[in-house]
């Protein structure tokens, strides 16, 4: 048989599981008091879903 074909992931998917990472990291600043990073880690986030639209 032949190789199987994995298809590139989409720019859409790449960007999504980036916000999951920064969404997780986001989390994990506020429980630990790190505001200023929660706040850049937020504003990363809505960059990421703001470029698949």
């Amino acid at each position: 048989m032949g190789q199987r074909y994995d298809a590139p992931a989409s720019h859409w998917s790449k960007n999504r599981t980036r916000s999951t990472t920064c969404a997780t990291g986001l989390r994990r600043a506020v429980d630990g008091e790190q505001f200023e990073l929660a706040a850049e880690l937020r504003d990363r986030i809505k960059a990421l879903e703001t470029e698949t639209v």
